[in-house]
């Protein structure tokens, strides 16, 4: 199983192509497992967003082929440590000692995709009970269908590999005691605390 992420975070990215980045399974945290705060950054953020469960071996799958490639979604609670990640940026280094550390992504039970539309295609989450990230599929910067033509590309699709689609909208800083709550279509689906 691969974890594979797309991040468009970064406004000078969107107009060329998604950023890809591989994480190992240990940074997966089981669904109502806590989050701890690791002791090499002091800037921790979160945000949500979709995450696909890739059911069939696929590469240089056409856009049109993509839909037959996933039929499960989920919602993912992601950290990184900013001040790291700035540091990475700055100096052209990988990304993953910021973004790929243990226990960095909370991931929640997967739905099926069909009904996940049919009942609006919406994700939420809230910090501390105050929603601060409402999203839909619709205003994704990236279809579906684009981010799995386009990873497949570069790396082989296999079944039971996770494509985490990327955010709409910015990250939030958390500290020790918060509690983070993501959720689909007004049904909470994943809770997080921060120890």
């Amino acid at each position: 199983m691969k974890l594979i992420y797309i991040d468009k975070n970064f406004e000078i990215l969107r107009e060329f192509e998604p950023v890809v980045f591989l994480k190992p399974k240990t940074s997966l945290i089981l669904n109502r497992f806590p989050f701890f705060y690791p002791d090499f950054t002091s800037d921790i953020r979160a945000h949500a967003e979709v995450v696909l469960k890739i059911v069939k071996l696929g590469k240089n799958i056409s856009t049109k082929f993509a839909k037959r490639y996933y039929n499960s979604v989920g919602v993912s609670i992601r950290f990184y440590a900013h001040d790291l990640l700035e540091e990475c940026k700055k100096n052209s280094l990988p990304w993953e000692k910021a973004v790929a550390f243990n226990g960095s992504t909370a991931i929640s039970e997967f739905l099926p995709f069909d009904s996940f539309l049919q009942e609006g295609g919406k994700f939420s989450l809230s910090l501390n009970q105050q929603n601060i990230q409402e999203f839909s599929v619709d205003s994704m910067v990236y279809n579906f269908e684009n981010i799995i033509s386009h990873v497949s590309k570069y790396f082989t699709l296999t079944t039971g590999d996770l494509l985490f689609t990327g955010i709409s909208e910015n990250s939030v800083p958390v500290k020790i005691n918060d509690i983070l709550d993501a959720g689909m279509n007004g049904k909470l689906l994943l809770k997080c605390k921060i120890k």
